[in-house]
């Protein structure tokens, strides 16, 4: 039995223009979208195929995605770009919110309880939340009068409360996590030792357990980072969303402060019990 000596890093990106910027710069850099021109020898193109992706509930190859759906991944993980047009959907949703309300009173009026309550639970959706497009598609199977302009009247509203809902009302607030597990070539751990899927189950069950609240975007494994004849140097770079769930406020880094505190002072108690036992 020997110690050894793991690396951890992690870096906090904002939705700055900086920082993403940043943000897409590394994603690019973890899903292999960097040409070959373009980089430093940091992997090696042969290697590529080693390489490992967790993302919706299973692992594949990275190698297997094609650009767009790597595309893909970086926009949906990547900080939002600024909302175009944002005072023209804050007036869109507050003006809207009114004639919605008027128009749960019309059907309340006439007897169409299934039509109100439906039209009721669009406002149960709070500022930060996302409202569902199979919500209106159930309204438009029901029957109701003056149908076509009251649908157009639902869509304009839950367009500019779903496009303000992504946009983070603090700038500097962390938008998404980006955290580096490894352990170095020097201690000549192997994949044989430790398989390259353990590098991602590890990382994603702790991150689970700890920060329940916050969705994990993306885990990726990299093998391709070593010489040839080499077997050392497996990775994984976890994407981790800094939104709660819970409250819909971004508050990751508040939160694992308050983890990391919390665990300090569980240690010093043990401390303090231990050395007074021991007197």
């Amino acid at each position: 039995m020997r110690s050894i000596r793991i690396f951890y890093r992690r870096v906090n990106f904002n939705s700055t223009s900086v920082q993403r910027g940043k943000c897409e710069s590394s994603l690019m850099h973890s899903l292999r979208m960097t040409a070959s021109a373009e980089k430093t020898l940091e992997w090696q193109d042969e290697l590529v195929d080693e390489n490992l992706i967790w993302r919706d509930s299973k692992i594949q190859k990275l190698a297997h995605l094609s650009k767009s759906e790597k595309l893909d991944i970086l926009h949906s993980i990547a900080p939002s770009r600024s909302v175009n047009y944002k005072k023209t959907h804050q007036n869109n949703r507050r003006k809207y919110k009114v004639k919605l309300k008027k128009a749960i009173e019309s059907q309340l009026s006439k007897g169409h309880v299934n039509i109100a309550n439906l039209m009721s639970e669009l406002l149960s959706y709070d500022d930060t939340a996302f409202i569902p497009d199979t919500l209106l598609e159930k309204l438009k199977k029901l029957k109701m009068t003056r149908k076509k302009q009251r649908i157009n009247m639902l869509q304009i509203y839950i367009k500019s409360h779903n496009i303000l809902s992504q946009n983070v009302k603090n700038e500097n607030s962390v938008y998404v996590q980006e955290g580096l597990f490894k352990i170095p070539h020097r201690w000549g751990i192997g994949t044989n030792v430790i398989d390259k899927e353990c590098y991602i189950t590890t990382v994603r069950d702790f991150l689970s357990y700890h920060f329940a609240d916050y969705s994990i975007e993306a885990i990726i494994c990299h093998h391709d980072e070593r010489q040839l004849k080499e077997d050392t140097g497996a990775h994984s770079h976890y994407f981790l969303n800094g939104k709660n769930n819970q409250n819909g406020r971004y508050d990751l880094h508040k939160s694992q402060i308050r983890k990391v505190n919390k665990f300090i002072k569980g240690m010093l108690k043990v401390l303090f019990v231990g050395n007074f036992l021991s007197a």
